[in-house]
C-alpha cells in the first residue's frame, strides 16, 4: 500500500509542473497517451516545465541558502536559528528541512526531463525537424544531468531513473554510487548536449553547449580528472563566446543578467505577473521565468526585509576589508573603499552606500549584534527604495549564475596546476579575476617583494606583528592554496560553491580548526568576559580593524569545529521518506 501511495504521489509531484492544459493531473495515462507528445509545441512545454524545476527554492533560494552554512564563509545568527543553525553546527539529520526537499526537487527535475526524452522519439511532426528534435534532446538530458550533478555532490549517491517511473516495482531500486551516477547519466547526457546545442541562442536562459562544456569541467575537475578539465576548461576559454563583465557587481544586480560572463543561469523575475510571490512554487509552472526568488530572506538583514539568517564570517569580512588590496593604479575606484568584489559582494558599517535607497548602510543593514557586515549578492539593494516587500515573500527577481567565467578562469588555474604543474599559467588566469576586481595581482606582488606573494588568508589581527604580512616563496603549492583559501571564497562567495570545493580538497576539519584557533584568540584579544555579553562598542566611536564590531563578538566556529566528522557531514544522508518507501535505499 505504502509504495502504491507513493506512486501515485511522485505522479502527481512530476505533473504538478503542468497547466491543466498541458497534462491532465488526474490521469496518469495522459503520460503516453495519443492526445499528448504529438507535436513541437507540447515538447516545447514539457522543456519549459524541466526548466522551471531550476527555479525550486531548494535548488536556489531561503531552503538552499540553509546548506550555504556549512563552511568556512558563512554563518548564521542564532537569534533565528532552525534549520541554518542545524545545518552550521553540523546538528541535522536525514529530515532536517532542505534535506528532503533537495531530494524530491531534483527528482522533480528528473522525471520531467523523461517526460521529454521518453516520449521524443515517438513523435510524427513533419515540422519537427531532426535539428529541433536534437536540441530539445540535448536541452532535457542537460537538465537531467544537472539534477543528477546535484544529487551526486550532495547525497554521494542517487537513484538513477532515466525512463517515465510508472510501475511500482520501479520504486524499488537501490542506490547507485556517486561515480555510478556520474558515468551511467551525467557525463553521456552532457556529452550529448555539448554535441547537439549551440553557441548561443536567440532566447536568453536556455543552456547552451558552453554551458554543457563547462558543467562537464567541473564534474572531472571535482573527479581530479585534471587533464580533461582543463581540456573542457580551455575551449569554454578560447571560444570566443564569454568575457568577464567590466565590473563584479554586474554579475549580481538585475542590470547584469545575462551579461557577457554568463555561462549557465537561472532565470528569475517579479514582473511575469501581478503579485508573483515569491513563497510559490510553480505559479506559473509550464513556463520558465514565471517565479521569483527568496534568497532575500536569507540574505537581507532585519531592516531589508529578510532575517539574517545567513551572514559573512568576521574571517570572510576581514579577508574583504585588509587582504583584497586595491591597485593604486586601477581606474575605476571613485570614492571607493574597499575592492569592487567587497562592495559586489559584502556591505559593512563604512561600506559606501546606496543600499535599498540609502547612503547610509546602516538603515537598512543594522550592525548590532556582532552583526558586522550582511550578504549584498543577489538582492535587489541597488534598485529597491527601502526595503524587500515581506508581502511577496522578501521576492527577488535577480538571476543566479551557476555558472560564470571568473569560477571557470579559477577552475583552469586549479586544473593546470594539479595536471602538470604550470604555475605560470594559472597565476595568469588567477590575475585575470584579481586585475578585474580591482586589487594587487600576485604578478605585480611579484614584481614587489622578490618573487614572493603574501599569505593573505592569515589573519594580520591574530598575528603577533599586524602591521606586516607572511610572505612565501611561490610554487605549485602556495598557488593552490591561494586559490583555496583566497581567491575562490573571496570572488565566489555565497554562490553555491564553497562547501563543494572544501570536501573535495579534503580541508574541511583542518579549516574549521584554524577558523576556531583564530576566533579564541580574536575573542580573548576583544573580550574581557563572556563574548556572547561583552560590549564592544557601544557609542560607535571606535573601530575594531577591520571590522566594526557593535555589542559583542559572535562566536561562528565553536560548533563546526567540535561536530563536524567527515564519514557523517561530507554528504547528506537519504531522507527518510524514502527509506521508508523503498526497502533497498539504505543499501
Amino acid at each position: 500500500m505504502k509504495n502504491y501511495i507513493l506512486l501515485l504521489f511522485i505522479l502527481l509531484l512530476g505533473l504538478s509542473a503542468c497547466e491543466d492544459d498541458f497534462l491532465d493531473q488526474s490521469n496518469p495515462s495522459a503520460l503516453t497517451a495519443d492526445t499528448f507528445w504529438k507535436n513541437e509545441s507540447d515538447f516545447e512545454k514539457g522543456l519549459n516545465a524541466t526548466y522551471a524545476a531550476l527555479q525550486f527554492k531548494s535548488i536556489w533560494g531561503a531552503a538552499g541558502a540553509k546548506l550555504l552554512t556549512r563552511s568556512d564563509i558563512v554563518t548564521t545568527t542564532t537569534i533565528w536559528g532552525g534549520d541554518y543553525t542545524q545545518f552550521n553546527e553540523f546538528i541535522y539529520n536525514n529530515n532536517t528541512g532542505t534535506i528532503p526537499l533537495l531530494w524530491s526537487d531534483c527528482y522533480v527535475g528528473i522525471y520531467r526531463a523523461n517526460q521529454v526524452l521518453s516520449n521524443l522519439p515517438n513523435v510524427a511532426d513533419d515540422n519537427f525537424t531532426q535539428e529541433e528534435r536534437d536540441q530539445v534532446e540535448a536541452q532535457a538530458k542537460f537538465l537531467r544531468a544537472f539534477f543528477y550533478w546535484q544529487l551526486a555532490y550532495n547525497y554521494g549517491k542517487a537513484i538513477i531513473h532515466t525512463d517515465i517511473v510508472s510501475q511500482i516495482e520501479d520504486f524499488t531500486k537501490a542506490p547507485s554510487s556517486k561515480e555510478d551516477v556520474l558515468s551511467q547519466v551525467v557525463i553521456p547526457d552532457l556529452e550529448y548536449a555539448i554535441e547537439n546545442l549551440p553557441v548561443e541562442w536567440s532566447e536568453k536562459g536556455r543552456i547552451t553547449t558552453g554551458a554543457a562544456k563547462s558543467l562537464l569541467a567541473k564534474t572531472y575537475l571535482y573527479e581530479k580528472e585534471w587533464s580533461k578539465a582543463a581540456s573542457l576548461l580551455l575551449e569554454v576559454i578560447e571560444s570566443g563566446t564569454y568575457s568577464l563583465a567590466s565590473d563584479p557587481v554586474e554579475n549580481f544586480v538585475l542590470a547584469g543578467e545575462y551579461n557577457s560572463e554568463s555561462i549557465f543561469e537561472i532565470n528569475y523575475t517579479l514582473n511575469y505577473k501581478e503579485n508573483n510571490l515569491a513563497s510559490i512554487v510553480d505559479d506559473y509552472s509550464d513556463r520558465t521565468g514565471s517565479e521569483a526568488s527568496n534568497i532575500g530572506v536569507s540574505f537581507a538583514g532585519y531592516e531589508a526585509g529578510g532575517y539574517n539568517s545567513c551572514l559573512p564570517t568576521y574571517w570572510l569580512e576581514e579577508m574583504f576589508i585588509d587582504s583584497d588590496e586595491k591597485d593604486p593604479n586601477y581606474g575605476k575606484w571613485g570614492s571607493n573603499v574597499y575592492s569592487r568584489r567587497t562592495y559586489a559582494s559584502i556591505v559593512t558599517e563604512k561600506g559606501l552606500g546606496p543600499y535599498f535607497g540609502s547612503d547610509d548602510p546602516g538603515t537598512y543593514a543594522a550592525f548590532r549584534y556582532g552583526w558586522a557586515s550582511k550578504i549584498k549578492k543577489f538582492i535587489p539593494w541597488d534598485t529597491n527604495d527601502g526595503p524587500l516587500n515581506q508581502g511577496l515573500g522578501s521576492g527577488c527577481g535577480v538571476n543566479y549564475k551557476v555558472i560564470r567565467l571568473a569560477d571557470i578562469y579559477l577552475m583552469y588555474a586549479e586544473a593546470v596546476l594539479n595536471d602538470n604543474g604550470d604555475v605560470a599559467t594559472a597565476i595568469e588566469y588567477i590575475d585575470k579575476v584579481r586585475a578585474r576586481a580591482g586589487v594587487i595581482t600576485l604578478a605585480q606582488y611579484q614584481a614587489d617583494n622578490g618573487g614572493m606573494i603574501p599569505q593573505l588568508h592569515l589573519s594580520r589581527f591574530n598575528s603577533d606583528d599586524p602591521s606586516s604580512r607572511s610572505f612565501t616563496e611561490v610554487n605549485a603549492a602556495s598557488i593552490m592554496t591561494h586559490i583555496q583559501m583566497v581567491e575562490r571564497p573571496l570572488e565566489l562567495c555565497f554562490e553555491g560553491h564553497r562547501w563543494h570545493d572544501l570536501r573535495r580538497w579534503g580541508i574541511t576539519e583542518d579549516v574549521f580548526k584554524a577558523r576556531r584557533a583564530d576566533e579564541l584568540v580574536m575573542i580573548s584579544k576583544l573580550c574581557t568576559e563572556d563574548p556572547v555579553s561583552q560590549a564592544i562598542d557601544s557609542d560607535k566611536e571606535s573601530v575594531v580593524y577591520p571590522w566594526y564590531i557593535e555589542e559583542y563578538v559572535r562566536t561562528q566556529y565553536a560548533g563546526p569545529a567540535a561536530n563536524y566528522i567527515p564519514e557523517e557531514h561530507d554528504f547528506l544522508g537519504i531522507p527518510d521518506v524514502e527509506i521508508q518507501t523503498n526497502p533497498l535505499a539504505n543499501e
